[in-house]
């Protein structure tokens, strides 16, 4: 029996939990003790309550950094952001990651969007595996790639990724350990690594030689309720207001296009919206069956939340995508590039009536949308989640 260290810090969201989940099932089947150290310890236990599993908090920056890039341009800028941007951060978050290895002196950590972890787990004799999708394992390359350019395309010298390398060059040597050549090799190192996407939705664009392994979305949930109205049905899955965005704007979209609509805003107060004039739309703050949606509508609207967006386009569900980060911005345009979605920049609402109805009515979007569905439909989520837990358990051995 061997000990087993799950990891999450960065990110919100149940994604995260949602792609460690079946994985701690298979090792816990097979007799493994397994901990957890996650962002937001209430959504882990939604997920993991079924299992023998012990909760630790994760140890993860609060607040900005005191030099914060609200522009983040690349992977480098996120871990500037996220604890790598100064000594004192950084060896900070490093000391509360490395209390929790010599605590729970794990034979295996399996990292979801957790570089402190990640790095940590250089610093002992563990085996390391790298989850998630394509966002949150980089490409082995110097510079890292730009958010904001083609996919694929190398980005120019960045010195906020050189300090970082620096940093994390001092702690190794500190420690004897082999510096890194640059900063990605911290990912690269991994003894397993599991890109949960297809090649078409990896962030950074394909990756040749690179192995996929779609994604899995938990079971359950409740029934869809569909607003009155004519036309296909419409599932909006929205997110609070901050700047520059408001929720009402696509109640409001949706009202004027009169179509049978479902709004899903599991962290909104849906007190105000319910009282829009949209009387075609439900509104609903419970998690639904995401499967029994993809069965019944005919268009969507995200936000470009990974494993939503990736849902829906197996279900062969066309899409409206109004991101508010980089990583949203990122993987609308990959279903921009292959045809299934239209986006429209958060800062330009004008834009959202005309993209959610071009989305609806245009047929062409539903038809890239089903050839992308139909280009996986031997895809089998149960059988892909043993094969990676088969893999992890080789490490193991």
């Amino acid at each position: 029996m061997a000990e087993i260290l799950a990891v999450w810090e960065l990110g919100a969201g149940t994604g995260h939990c949602v792609n460690l989940l079946p994985l701690l099932e298979g090792l816990s089947a097979q007799g493994h003790r397994i901990h957890v150290a996650m962002r937001n310890v209430v959504t882990a236990r939604k997920l993991f309550s079924h299992l023998p599993v012990s909760y630790f908090q994760a140890p993860f920056q609060h607040g900005p950094s005191p030099v914060h890039f609200d522009a983040v341009n690349s992977f480098a800028h996120v871990l500037h952001n996220t604890g790598f941007g100064s000594e004192e951060s950084l060896q900070a978050l490093l000391a509360a990651s490395r209390s929790l290895f010599e605590l729970l002196r794990p034979d295996l950590v399996i990292c979801d969007h957790s570089p402190i972890a990640l790095l940590a787990s250089y610093l002992y004799d563990v085996r390391r595996v790298v989850v998630g999708a394509g966002f949150y394992a980089p490409p082995d390359v110097t510079p890292m790639l730009r958010f904001d350019s083609p996919a694929g395309e190398a980005a120019p010298r960045d010195l906020i990724e050189e300090a970082i390398l620096q940093r994390i060059n001092r702690i190794l040597a500190a420690e004897g350990k082999r510096p890194l050549d640059r900063v990605s090799e911290l990912y690269a190192q991994a003894d397993e690594s599991f890109l949960l996407t297809f090649p078409e939705l990896d962030h950074y664009g394909e990756r040749p030689g690179s192995e996929y392994w779609g994604m899995w979305s938990p079971p359950g949930g409740v029934e869809p309720e569909w607003g009155p109205g004519e036309g296909p049905r419409v599932y909006a899955y929205l997110q609070p207001a901050q700047r520059s965005w408001n929720p009402a704007l696509v109640v409001m979209a949706l009202a004027d296009l009169g179509v049978p609509s479902l709004v899903y805003a599991p962290t909104i107060s849906l007190d105000a919206l319910r009282k829009l004039p949209a009387p075609n739309v439900r509104f609903e703050d419970r998690r639904v069956d995401i499967d029994r949606v993809v069965q019944q509508c005919g268009a969507a609207i995200t936000h470009g939340n990974n494993g939503t967006v990736t849902r829906l386009a197996l279900g062969g569900v066309p899409q409206a995508v109004l991101p508010l980060n980089s990583e949203q911005t990122m993987i609308a345009s990959r279903l921009e590039a292959i045809g299934v979605a239209r986006s429209a920049a958060i800062r330009e609402p004008e834009k959202f009536v005309d993209v959610i109805a071009q989305v609806v009515r245009n047929d062409q979007f539903s038809a890239a949308a089903k050839a992308f569905a139909s280009r996986y439909s031997s895809y089998d989520a149960a059988a892909v989640m043993e094969q990676v837990v088969e893999r992890i358990s080789r490490l193991l051995a």
